[in-house]
């Protein structure tokens, strides 16, 4: 009932066979038949969560680097967030143009599809430095199970794995935090994203996730 990674944890065993991303078991879609679409599972600050954004266009795995399409995930992470925040449902075709006019006429303020992808960059950031600061360390976290490194047997993604290869995953993800204005090597927002985002009270909180994530990996 508490699920698979405290499973095998207590049983000693079937760690390699238990699938999820920092404690949360994976959906029905297997990024093996979807290039870069790990890299969501892999940096979501919920685990493995198919409502943390795909990369686009659906591709397979080892039809380029991962780290090309990371720009298209960043945008549907947005996107996603966005229609959370709004309590919009995310299987209604709503355009981001259709929400800033919405959100407008609701609060009487003028928002553009870029203040709303602000926003949702800023709570992404605000969630990735409370992780850190509980227990959440990013090189180590920010992965995936080995069975996605298993090359699919048979189907129409036969022969995939997630990544081309394991350097394939690590430049999509230097790239993901590097776009995110987050450290490269450790995955906490920069303190100056935060100022950036309009969010000077959390750069304190910042520079703190940052020391706690470099001691952490130190030990």
């Amino acid at each position: 009932a508490d699920g698979v990674k405290r499973a095998c944890e207590r049983l000693g065993r079937g760690c390699e066979l238990a699938v999820h991303v920092k404690g949360m078991e994976a959906p029905a879609w297997d990024p093996r038949g979807r290039r870069t679409y790990a890299l969501s599972y892999a940096t979501a600050d919920v685990g493995a969560s198919h409502l943390r954004g795909w990369p686009r266009p659906h591709q397979l795995p080892n039809q380029g680097p991962a780290k090309e399409l990371v720009p298209s995930l960043i945008e549907s992470r947005d996107e996603s967030y966005i229609t959370d925040m709004l309590g919009t449902c995310k299987f209604v075709p709503y355009r981001m143009e259709d929400l800033a006019r919405l959100y407008s006429i609701v609060t009487g303020e003028e928002w553009t599809i870029e203040d709303l992808r602000k926003r949702a960059w800023a709570v992404e950031s605000i969630a990735r430095i409370h992780n850190a600061l509980d227990w959440v360390t990013p090189y180590l976290d920010d992965t995936i199970p080995p069975r996605w490194w298993e090359p699919e047997p048979d189907g129409p993604a036969k022969g995939n794995k997630a990544f081309i290869d394991y350097n394939d995953f690590l430049e999509a993800r230097k790239e993901f935090y590097r776009l995110r204005g987050w450290d490269e090597e450790l995955g906490v927002p920069l303190p100056e994203t935060m100022e950036e985002l309009g969010l000077p009270e959390f750069r304190e909180d910042a520079e703190r996730a940052l020391e706690v994530v470099r001691k952490r990996m130190g030990a």
